[in-house]
């Protein structure tokens, strides 16, 4: 009775309360405003409260952010998949932002959606979730929701952090987005191992971006002399090959290639080929823009596949490493330290089967700590381009090895290469001063060769 009579009194007095607080709102409009107010913000408050419980134990929530590779995965398979072109918003663009696609992986499935011509050139629409807008897709018959997020940006760049949202419905959630993520991964690899290059660089937060896609390069279209190009690709070949044996002797696992040369001898394209040949992604190490913090930040991010690169080692050092003097050219004011650069090239990064390659234009200006045995494997001279060379370069404009020629027209072909190599100097221009020139007359090879001692003549003089 006791315990009864108490209950109803607090309730009584809960009640008076209660009464008094509507009978002074009544009498106070201001007052009456201002409980409102608080009283629907806190069923607002409690709303969300409960919404975000109930979806924290329906729903699968994952964030993917523009910086890591899953993003360009999962843009690709957005543009390639059919489900989510049935979207109501979405950005049409010539370009997948962020990624340096181009329409020849993600659009080339907006073919018959129409396209726009830029300087002659076709470009296809492609299709992308459009931002801050979400969007409900069925995946093997799982529902999912995808929002697009573009983040505040504090610097001066480019590209502004995005961020993909998916929240997927059912318990087993985590399950789904395991098979999405492979799925997707699959699709770009599919697209990006067909024709594309990928070649990062690092942003000002030192994490690596997929700056660049080009189209792939075979070795076949690198023409070297002296059978250089083969004595690289077979050390390749057998240093993929050993890492057993490099583990059995104690040795790092890792190869490093240092090409020097006069620009234009194809040491860069000779890269490309190599990278495009084992699909290897391609991690450009920018000295000339970095400074010690910044070049061991993203050395330390590095990824464990792909090749590294440095090119033009000799750019980063003012005094360090030197140009010519007589060239007239000043050094580069990187601010690397030598010693730092060491360091990182002694233990760039300690990932087993890492390949490095570094170019430069004067070898003979580097500082011997970079140029000992040891710091780099292979060292490889490239050299303007010689008769042979040139009658190489000749061939592979006119030669076409897709159709069936004449013996006749195959000789003839032959013979023109001949006469043209025969009007070349050796060792005198570069490669790639003899491909701008053949391109010049890339559908008559006769005219090539009629033109070629004029164009020999003007050079030597103007040089």
């Amino acid at each position: 009775m006791e315990s009864s009579s108490s209950s109803f009194l607090f309730t009584n007095y809960v009640s008076t309360i209660f009464l008094n607080i509507l009978n002074f709102l009544s009498k106070n409009d201001v007052f009456k405003v201002l409980f409102l107010g608080f009283v629907f913000n806190a069923i607002h408050r409690w709303t969300e409260t409960l919404q975000s419980w109930l979806s924290d134990r329906i729903f699968l929530t994952a964030h993917f952010d523009s910086k890591d590779d899953t993003y360009s995965w999962i843009l690709v398979w957005l543009a390639k998949n059919q489900n989510f072109k049935n979207a109501r918003n979405i950005e049409v663009n010539t370009t997948v932002p962020l990624l340096g696609w181009s329409e020849n992986i993600v659009l080339d499935e907006a073919a018959n959606s129409g396209a726009t011509l830029r300087n002659g050139i076709r470009r296809l629409l492609g299709y992308l979730p459009a931002l801050g807008y979400t969007s409900w897709f069925n995946f093997h018959g799982c529902w999912m929701t995808l929002t697009r997020y573009r983040g505040a940006s504090f610097s001066v760049e480019i590209n502004p952090p995005e961020t993909l949202i998916f929240r997927i419905l059912g318990r087993n959630g985590r399950q789904v987005l395991e098979r999405f993520v492979r799925e997707a991964k699959q699709a770009y690899e599919r697209e990006a191992g067909k024709n594309s290059l990928t070649i990062y660089l690092s942003d000002s937060n030192d994490i690596w971006v997929a700056s660049v896609v080009t189209s792939k390069l075979s070795t076949h279209h690198v023409i070297l002399d002296n059978n250089k190009k083969e004595t690289i690709l077979k050390d390749v070949e057998k240093f993929l090959a050993r890492s057993l044996w490099y583990a059995k002797k104690g040795i790092p696992y890792r190869r490093g290639y240092l090409f020097h040369g006069p620009p234009g001898c194809g040491k860069t394209s000779f890269i490309r080929a190599i990278a495009s040949r084992y699909s290897s992604k391609i991690y450009m190490l920018q000295l000339g823009r970095m400074n010690d913090q910044t070049l061991v930040s993203a050395c330390a991010q590095l990824p464990y596949e792909g090749i590294v690169v440095i090119e033009d080692i000799d750019a980063a050092f003012h005094n360090s490493v030197g140009r010519r003097n007589s060239d007239n050219i000043d050094a580069a004011k990187g601010s690397v330290s030598l010693s730092t650069l060491l360091n990182v090239l002694d233990g760039l990064p300690a990932h087993d089967g890492r390949i490095m390659f570094a170019t430069t234009n004067y070898y003979d200006k580097l500082d011997p700590a970079l140029t000992r045995s040891g710091r780099f494997d292979v060292h490889m001279k490239f050299s303007n381009a010689s008769r042979s060379q040139a009658k190489n370069l000749f061939l592979k404009f006119f030669l076409d090895d897709d159709i069936v020629q004449d013996d006749k027209d195959t000789q003839a072909i032959h013979d023109l290469a001949q006469e043209f190599s025969d009007a070349i100097p050796e060792d005198v221009f570069s490669p790639a001063d003899l491909q701008g020139y053949l391109q010049q007359y890339d559908t008559s090879g006769w005219e090539a060769v009629e033109h070629i001692h004029d164009w020999v003549a003007n050079r030597s003089v103007t040089d």
